[in-house]
């Protein structure tokens, strides 16, 4: 289900709506999964039944006549036959529900964290600066998806479950004994009052707990990537008594809301401790005075042990639907959040011209700062041009504005004889490499790291290292390529992470290249290397290049000063 397409007909999606609009697009195995739940539900009523039955017939009560044979053994025989297929019948339509209705659990969380990969990569930059941070994505992703994903499949399995049977178990009671099955709902139905009571306060704990939680995965994701940092200061000890606070808060504000779910525990345990006393006091007299028998008798209890399991669940679903909607809501707060208006540009494909970049004109202002007015300049096919100039000169904001991230300027950029904004996020990707000021590499060995989407292999690999000069770095590992690398690539050197980053924009084979200073942590004798590198192997790319260092710059065909 296309999510994002939903939310943009559809204007803000809801999170009730979210969660009925995914059942009906999958209905087949919801309905399916519920007639198994009825079925499995209609067995377990019927098991308590040939018991009582079974127990009458050895008593000399009377019995169905279906179930009579020529004689007594043989009865009993048909009883057992009949309760062993009950049996089998129910094991099968259990295991039924659990691969159609529950599976649907981890179906919907797949789609979920699909649905916010595709929202989360065409968001404007603004989301991010205001509210989107890792550590709360990191937490919407995980721990809200993973809580949310119940309402689609184990909730929604104990919701049918406590219907079918409940009206299934009070039904059989009051066959047997309406008396008692009266006495026993009046003291079940104390359970919703009570519940009601706790139900607000558990989730407004709940709701502070989740908050918490993405604070706290902010800063362990800040942590980490400042490892290094923190040795060379020895500021550890900061950022440990920083992290140790925030999850000792976290900590109270989840225990507490822990305490809060308790209280439904007490409820239900207490309850049909009540009912059980009700039957043995009332039951036990008319079973001594023969307005029940024996079988009846255990039949009632049955019924009772199978009539607490809906009331019990009354109290989990309440919590469990309160906290899944509570998260479900985080979680269509990224569905809503407006995407970048490019991402609804219609491809209309890129024209290759000789000049790659015109841009006239150009004004960038940061609030009421003027960052740089009146700038022009041309990039030719497989020319080189350097940007260079103090710091806070609006060299990575000019990055920015030629990769096309943002839009909040004056004048004119073209690329390839279009407006840059003309054209959708994914042209533009697909044209331009980027290596950015603060290098990311990801969790993962170095081939994944440089491959990303494409499929190389390892002469490809190799060919890529050698071209950054990395290649002996690399193979001094005791995996070579295939070592694991840490987030942000915490186990390399700052040089080794320039070059890595380096290596996996030039695998990706894009007609540009944007660097943004991303040789500075390397000596000038391997700089050189690979400057020659590319003015050999990369004549036909056009290379945009931020640096500090005019040596950096010396085979730029021109270089314009902020």
């Amino acid at each position: 289900m296309a999510i994002h397409k939903l939310s943009l007909a559809h204007g803000q999606l809801k999170e009730r709506a979210f969660w009925w609009t995914y059942i009906l697009s999958r209905k087949k195995f919801f309905i399916v999964g519920i007639l198994a739940i009825l079925i499995t539900n209609i067995t377990e009523i019927f098991t308590p039944k040939l018991i009582q039955f079974f127990l009458d017939h050895l008593q000399g009560e009377k019995i169905p006549a279906w179930l009579l044979q020529d004689s007594s053994i043989k009865t009993i025989y048909r009883i057992g036959f009949i309760l062993a297929g009950v049996m089998l019948v129910q094991t099968f339509f259990r295991g039924l529900w659990r691969i159609t209705l529950a599976r649907e659990t981890h179906v919907s969380a797949a789609m979920m964290k699909s649905e916010l990969w595709k929202r989360v990569a065409f968001f404007p930059r603004k989301s991010f600066e205001k509210r989107m941070t890792i550590g709360s994505l990191m937490s919407i992703a995980t721990s809200d998806v993973g809580t949310a994903r119940f309402l689609f499949g184990f909730t929604l399995v104990a919701l049918t479950n406590s219907v079918f049977l409940g009206i299934l178990a009070l039904a059989s009671m009051l066959w047997i004994d309406a008396e008692i099955t009266v006495y026993t709902l009046v003291l079940f139905s104390f359970i919703p009052l009570l519940v009601g009571k706790i139900t607000k306060k558990f989730e407004e704990e709940y709701d502070e707990a989740q908050k918490k939680l993405a604070t706290v995965n902010e800063e362990a994701s800040l942590s980490i990537a400042n490892v290094k940092l923190q040795k060379l200061s020895s500021s550890h000890l900061y950022w440990y008594q920083k992290l140790a606070k925030s999850a000792d808060i976290y900590r109270a504000i989840r225990y507490q809301s822990l305490k809060t779910a308790l209280r439904f525990i007490l409820i239900f345990d207490s309850t049909p401790l009540l009912s059980y006393a009700l039957l043995f006091g009332l039951g036990l007299t008319k079973l001594s005075t023969g307005q029940l028998s024996i079988g009846e008798f255990i039949a009632l209890q049955s019924y009772i042990f199978l009539l607490q399991v809906p009331f019990e669940d009354l109290g989990f679903l309440i919590s469990e639907f309160k906290k899944g909607f509570t998260s479900m809501k985080r979680v269509i707060e990224i569905f809503n959040e407006p995407l970048d208006k490019r991402f609804s540009v219609k491809s209309t494909g890129v024209n290759h011209t000789t000049t790659v970049y015109k841009v006239s004109d150009l004004e960038f202002k940061q609030e009421s700062q003027v960052i740089f007015t009146n700038l022009n300049f041309e990039v030719k096919k497989g020319q080189w041009l350097g940007i260079k100039g103090p710091i806070g000169s609006g060299k990575s904001t000019l990055m920015e504005l030629l990769l096309g991230l943002r839009d909040d300027y004056k004048g004119q950029i073209e690329l390839y004889g279009k407006e840059i904004t003309a054209y959708s996020m994914k042209e533009l990707r697909s044209q331009i490499s980027y290596v950015p000021q603060k290098n990311f590499l990801f969790a993962d060995t170095i081939k994944n790291n440089i491959s990303l989407s494409r499929d190389l292999d390892g002469s490809d690999i190799e060919d890529y290292l050698m071209k950054v000069d990395i290649k002996e770095d690399v193979n001094q590992f005791k995996n070579s390529y295939d070592t694991l690398l840490g987030e942000w690539g915490v186990n390399l050197s700052g040089g080794q992470k320039q070059r890595l980053s380096i290596a996996r924009a030039l695998a990706q084979e894009k007609g540009i290249i944007i660097l943004d200073d991303c040789l500075s942590a390397v000596d000038t004798v391997t700089e050189e290397k690979i400057l020659q590198m590319l003015k050999t192997n990369y004549k036909e790319t056009t290379i945009i290049w931020v640096a500090h260092r005019d040596s950096t710059l010396r085979y730029c065909d021109q270089v314009i000063e902020l």
